[in-house]
């Protein structure tokens, strides 16, 4: 799973926990049913040995899970979490999120935010990101042209 997020500041990432062996989401696990431990939630930021994360997750429902990843957490170009359970047997299949944040000249992409505010916004945002992954050289000519930044 990839995820984008503003550099250096506290987000939520979703995702499922997986029964052992099975392809579904988990809808039977609940709050009391799984219990994290050290270890089990893990962040590697640019590339750096994992260290565990400062929060565990939650359960929301239906085998989704949030993860609150902290400002100090955030402050990297590139972070992979791991989800593993240290349990034998495990509970859950293993799971992992990469994240690319952007915001900041730090960041892996030196996307800003843009002024406007429109439903547009996050396909606008995508489709720059696509272009900066496709080819570097033609979104710097592109936003080198530009002299606005677009808006809807």
């Amino acid at each position: 799973m990839a995820e984008l997020r503003k550099y250096n500041i506290e987000t939520k990432i979703y995702f499922p926990l997986i029964t052992r062996g099975s392809t579904d989401f988990d809808t039977t696990i609940d709050t009391s049913a799984v219990t994290f431990i050290e270890g089990d939630i893990q962040i590697s930021r640019n590339g750096n040995p994992f260290t565990n994360t400062i929060e565990f997750p939650e359960h929301i429902g239906n085998g989704i899970y949030e993860l609150v990843l902290k400002n100090s957490e955030m402050k990297t170009p590139y972070a992979v979490v791991t989800i593993i359970d240290q349990d034998n047997p495990k509970e859950w299949e293993d799971q992992a999120i990469l994240i690319d944040t952007f915001g900041n000249i730090s960041a892996a992409l030196e996307l800003y935010d843009l002024p406007f505010h429109s439903p547009f916004k996050k396909v606008w945002c995508c489709f720059i990101i696509v272009l900066i992954r496709k080819n570097s050289c033609l979104i710097t000519l592109y936003l080198n042209t530009l002299d606005t930044v677009p808006t809807f």
